[in-house]
């Protein structure tokens, strides 16, 4: 029987490590009230809930990224990708110019400390 956890999300300062790695992104998270009504909700805004991963924001932040992402690939001129409803993972399916079907679904989890071994979010 699987059990229900959650995943605090807790905040941490990556300016050192993009300055180490030359790594473009940084986060910097504003309180709710700190957001201007101009301005874009953060990515933290986006997928947790109070301090917590929400598995169904999570997962629709995944699907609109992964639709984005295939205009950018030469398959795209070819394929026809679908985004299919699902409230936990990312369901695809491609169509080929020849009307071949092939389906996927990519689940989301989260890494355990440095472990094998993954926290599935739902």
């Amino acid at each position: 029987m699987a059990r229900k956890c959650c995943v605090r999300v807790e905040l941490e300062c990556s300016r050192e490590r993009e300055r180490l790695l030359g790594d473009p992104l940084f986060f910097l998270h504003h309180a709710q009230d700190e957001l201007s009504g101009k301005q874009e909700p953060s990515l933290l805004h986006r997928l947790c809930m109070f301090s917590y991963l929400h598995g169904k924001k999570t997962a629709r932040w995944f699907q609109c990224l992964v639709q984005a992402a295939w205009w950018h690939l030469p398959q795209s001129r070819d394929c026809r990708l679908t985004v299919l409803p699902s409230l936990s993972s990312c369901k695809i399916k491609l169509t080929t110019p020849c009307t071949r079907l092939f389906n996927a679904e990519m689940s989301l989890g989260v890494q355990l400390d440095d472990l094998d071994t993954f926290l599935s979010i739902e």
